[in-house]
């Protein structure tokens, strides 16, 4: 079942959520603990900060709705 289609005090929907948590956990700690490093060794720092600055501009786009012609290119 869509969690959207059950009562948030359901059962189901309390597993679901649990499962969804260890799932994004999961996640988090193999791209902060492997990917996340293994990247920053193959790119450099100033490919990491250039990518940085991409994201920045891009979240502050997104944010006020826009898209420059700078972000277009993600």
């Amino acid at each position: 079942a869509q969690m959207s289609e059950l009562e948030p005090t359901s059962d189901e929907f309390q597993n679901l959520l649990k499962q969804l948590q260890t799932s994004v956990e999961h996640h988090v700690a193999e791209e902060e603990g492997t990917l996340f490093p293994r990247g920053a060794e193959l790119l450099g720092e100033a490919e990491l900060q250039a990518m940085g600055e991409e994201i920045m501009e891009f979240k502050q786009e997104e944010m006020s709705g826009g898209m420059n012609t700078n972000t277009a290119r993600m």
